[in-house]
């Protein structure tokens, strides 16, 4: 199997591991000649093929411990990956105070950073002369081994955590006895992010280290092979899991997700179904563990098999566990949200995967626990060829979805001494996404427009810095929970809808006849969209379920409310109430600002709804953040005589479907809101199916609030 890698070679695992200790020997001595600063920054390309991502870091954190490096440790990971270590004992490493874990997640890092800031520009960070402090109270020393994974997909915590931690390295490493190491970790080879960064900062040079792919192992067997694609695929995989045996279990393993619902309906009721999905954002190591392994008890007549979804970004957590028979289909297509330049919109939409994904996603295939003359592997008649029109690079969440809310980020640290020009050319290389975001960011006032800092004002700023990465870097919710109001209610649904619109994309409500709604936004409001529809289906099962207090972790049944019009999983549940909850400790824990804190309140005690004024200030709000997302509706009548309704998106003139399962902007609706036979509004989520640009979550906003802007 050719991989692309230079030091591919006849070599195990175990050789591979060797490796890695004769590189991080050489990466642990002092520079040469000794007169330099004591600090080294490496890049290390690790195989997706070496195993789950915990057995590597625990490798890693053993190996520099066997070379006498009694500095602290610092591991610092993905959300996923980060989680995915508590298979693993990482003996090496404490429990650390606050997040009371071995490693730490991103945005827990960047978290750390401000924590020990004290002074404005490049050099006002804590002065920790005692290496203990870090293990009592995460005081970062001069003498340290870190530790990063590089996401892939380059979030945007993963970008603000990164920038952050070359620019403490480096200021660092200027003090005296510091002995400062920063390696950094990703599965591509040649990956020059590290070097870019710190060529910023300073002249360090950055040595790239690589370990080689083993060669024994033969990833997709050509027996194992089935080249059938649609219809014919389906019908075989039916075909094999009806031929069972009594005592065998099977896997239908689809990577990415499978979507299509109108498929095996005479094995539907049998299929058991699992997953490992991204929006699963509270699965820990060993739940992860437990997706892929076949549960307890003798398998049935009745039992044909396991439908395990995982999304394409998800890393590799373990093997198939227990089953008999794996059927794994590697798809060619997945769904993302990214920022097409065309409507100039984030849309969600089908891309391509790129060949570099379909060449990691193999790694699926190798399944060791199961017998090989037992796996089939579906890859369509052009094997592990990406699609025509695939791109060469898969988009980054930096360029994308995470673009605005990324650069607010680095303005926000502009005072660390980021160079917030050279940092974002280092991070963003899709060409104009920059200068577009930052218009837009000017344009609703979050951004200076002629010095690189934020200028939402003291309490705006604290509060958007602190909630950016809870609403997933989208700026624009982040804006509308920062903007001010004096008014507690007001602030109540900021909240609320911000977190329904977070949670939006991943859960989906199955409604059964006409759903009963209650609550603030909804009782008297309800006509104005279906964004208020959709957060009266969370308010009414809130209502029901105790503001979701009672939901744990693990749930994984599905809840409906108190008239079985509704239902939902109760992990979509247990998400809303967990970031409702974080929420309130980020804005009550701002007691310098008593405007922005929220009191004590249930959703099932809400009584009456918000006035006409109120709920007018909650939309002027909601127009500013949402600005590029304001739409034009007006009534056409054609020859015949019938009447369609038309829209547009006001920033771009761009046309767009309104859609809803749920509440559609009818004509009779829209005769009931229109003022001069238009009516205006908002779309919060926009899809792109082939040319047509969809938009749903719609609300209503008044012509006086538009004519604040247009």
């Amino acid at each position: 199997m050719s991989s692309g890698y230079e030091s591919e070679s006849d070599v195990t695992s175990q050789t591979c591991f060797d490796t890695l200790s004769e590189i991080i020997e050489r990466f642990k001595k002092a520079p040469d000649p000794g007169w330099l600063p004591n600090i080294r920054f490496g890049h290390l390309t690790v195989p997706v093929c070496l195993g789950p991502v915990y057995a590597i870091m625990d490798c890693i954190a053993s190996t520099i411990r066997q070379t006498e490096f009694d500095s602290p440790v610092i591991f610092i990971l993905s959300r996923h990956e980060q989680r995915l270590c508590n298979l693993s004992t990482m003996n090496e490493l404490p429990i650390l105070p606050d997040y009371q874990d071995k490693t730490l997640e991103y945005s827990w890092f960047s978290s750390v950073l401000e924590g020990n800031r004290t002074n404005e520009g490049p050099g006002g960070w804590k002065q920790v002369e005692n290496k203990n402090e870090w293990e009592l109270n995460l005081s970062l020393p001069k003498e340290a081994f870190i530790i990063f994974s590089v996401d892939p997909y380059m979030s945007a915590d993963c970008a603000l955590a990164l920038t952050g931690l070359v620019q403490w390295a480096c200021d660092t490493a200027e003090r005296q006895g510091a002995n400062i190491r920063v390696l950094t970790t990703s599965s591509h080879f040649g990956n020059q992010l590290l070097s870019e960064l710190v060529s910023i900062r300073s002249q360090y040079p950055v040595t790239h280290y690589e370990l080689p792919i083993p060669t024994y192992v033969d990833v997709i067997p050509a027996d194992a092979l089935d080249n059938s694609e649609g219809d014919e695929m389906f019908d075989r995989i039916e075909t094999r899991a009806l031929a069972r045996d009594e005592d065998d279990k099977h896997a239908l393993l689809f990577v990415p997700p499978l979507v299509r619902t109108d498929i095996w309906p005479n094995l539907g009721p049998a299929l058991s179904r699992n997953d490992l999905l991204i929006k699963h954002i509270n699965d820990d190591g060993p739940l992860m563990e437990w997706h892929l392994t076949a549960q307890n008890g003798p398998a049935t007549l009745h039992d044909f098999g396991t439908v395990i979804d995982v999304d394409v970004e998800h890393p590799i957590p373990s093997f198939l566990y227990g089953y008999s028979h794996a059927q794994i289909v590697l798809g060619k297509r997945c769904f993302r949200k990214v920022f097409d330049k065309d409507v100039k919109q984030v849309v969600y939409t089908q891309l391509a995967l790129t060949q570099h994904e379909l060449n990691d996603l193999q790694w699926w295939c190798y399944q060791p626990d199961i017998t090989p003359g037992n796996i089939t592997i579906y890859l369509g008649a052009d094997g592990l060829r990406a699609c025509e029109d695939a791109p060469v690079y898969a988009p980054r969440h930096v360029e994308n979805d995470h673009a605005a809310g990324f650069i607010a980020g680095v303005y926000a640290i502009s005072h660390w001494g980021v160079d917030v020009g050279r940092v974002l050319q280092a991070f963003v290389k899709s060409p104009g996404i920059v200068f577009e975001m930052e218009q837009r960011l000017q344009k609703v006032g979050i951004i200076h427009p002629r010095a690189q800092k934020l200028c939402l004002g003291d309490s705006q700023e604290a509060v958007f810095k602190a909630v950016l990465h809870l609403v997933r870097y989208d700026h624009r919710l982040a804006h509308f929970i920062a903007l001010k109001s004096s008014d507690p209610q007001v602030r109540r649904l900021k909240v609320q809808l911000a977190v329904a619109m977070v949670l939006a994309k991943d859960w989906f409500f199955e409604t059964h006849g006409e759903v009963i709604l209650c609550g603030w936004g909804v009782r008297d409001y309800v006509t104005w969209g279906d964004l208020w529809l959709n957060m009266g289906l969370w308010k009414r099962l809130s209502s029901d379920h105790e503001d979701f207090e009672n939901l744990s972790v693990s749930d994984t049944s599905i809840i409906t409310d108190a008239y079985n019009t509704e239902s939902l999983p109760a992990q979509g549940a247990f998400i809303f109430r967990q970031m409702t909850t974080a929420l309130e400790e980020i804005l009550n824990g701002m007691t310098e600002y008593p405007d922005v804190c929220l009191p004590p309140h249930r959703i099932r005690n809400e009584v009456g709804d918000l006035d006409i004024h109120q709920m007018k200030q909650l939309l002027r709000h909601f127009l500013c953040s949402h600005l590029y997302q304001a739409t034009k509706s007006h009534l056409v009548i054609d020859a015949e005589d019938h009447g369609h309704l038309e829209h547009i998106l006001l920033s771009s003139r761009t046309k767009l479907e309104l859609r809803s399962s749920l509440f559609p902007l009818t004509i009779r609706t829209f005769m009931d809101l229109e003022e001069d036979g238009i009516v205006y509004g908002i779309c919060t989520l926009l899809v792109l199916e082939e040319d047509t640009l969809i938009g749903t979550r719609w609300t209503y906003v008044p012509h006086d609030l538009i004519a604040e802007w247009f």
